[in-house]
């Protein structure tokens, strides 16, 4: 007999404290000024004097309705409305199943800008990039002045260029190899304005039966374009004259033209 009374009052203190509890279902649509549904709106109940301890939350769809269910055993609940495109909005409403709209008020969020920097150096593989603008004078007027501060390179008067102290094996430009090792003439003439990258392959095999299986001991260059760059012939003209007991005069042309598969650079 003393068993069955302690599971009888077992039973009816669970069922008294259940008899509080209340399931609730609110539905509705969240609409702007105009009247037109609004979409993505975070819609969300939480208790009324603690916004941030939420008892359910959804998303409007794209005619801006919405519906949630949720348990509470307070007799108001708070009905709060964010997202980017509307200022916040925050409702009290009673706890139970109902219908209710929300007229929100729309606005336009300004963004801070952002500037992205790219580094001045990148590593992938065996290859080194360096982004000309980050080594470039305003002065500069040939790429072999720019490469003349790159790590690691150096450059001598009559153009030849040297990798840690090797000279290098080859010089492309966008993976050609124009000037079959007369490349001073690019190093001396090229307008650095007109390169994003120079790229230097420290174990580049250009001969592919041998790619792989023999390391090349020294390095390469290869220059890549800017979009602008490609495919526009580029004629550049420089003349002076003077008279000292005879007639003085310098003058020189340089033509370019680069496309990924063919490419011209002449110089007079």
């Amino acid at each position: 007999m003393r068993r069955f009374i302690i599971v009888l009052l077992s039973v009816i203190i669970t069922s008294g404290g259940l008899s509080g509890q209340v399931t609730s279902s609110i539905r509705g649509v969240v609409r702007n000024a105009s009247g037109k549904g609004v979409p993505d709106v975070n819609v969300f109940v939480s208790q009324v004097e603690q916004k941030y301890s939420v008892f359910a939350s959804c998303l409007t769809d794209s005619y801006g309705r919405y519906s949630l269910s949720f348990i509470s055993y307070a007799d108001s609940v708070c009905g709060n409305l964010s997202s980017l495109g509307i200022i916040p909005e925050s409702a009290v409403i009673e706890n139970r199943s109902q219908e209710r709209d929300f007229i929100v008020e729309e606005m336009v969020q300004e963004i801070e800008q952002v500037v992205v920097r790219a580094p001045k150096v990148y590593s992938k593989g065996d290859t080194i990039g360096y982004y000309v603008a980050a080594f470039q004078s305003r002065n500069d007027v040939t790429i072999g002045q720019v490469l003349r501060r790159l790590p690691g390179i150096s450059v001598s008067d009559a153009g030849q260029i040297s990798y840690k102290g090797q000279p290098i094996k080859n010089f492309y430009i966008e993976g050609l190899d124009l000037m079959k090792g007369r490349y001073g003439i690019a190093t001396n003439n090229i307008d650095p304005n007109n390169i994003s990258t120079i790229e230097v392959l420290e174990s580049h095999q250009d001969i592919k039966a041998l790619k792989d299986l023999k390391p090349e001991e020294r390095a390469s260059i290869n220059l890549k374009l800017k979009s602008g760059v490609k495919g526009v012939f580029n004629l550049i003209g420089t003349a002076g004259g003077g008279y000292e007991n005879r007639l003085l005069w310098d003058n020189e042309l340089i033509a370019t033209y680069f496309q990924r598969n063919s490419q011209l650079l002449a110089t007079y």
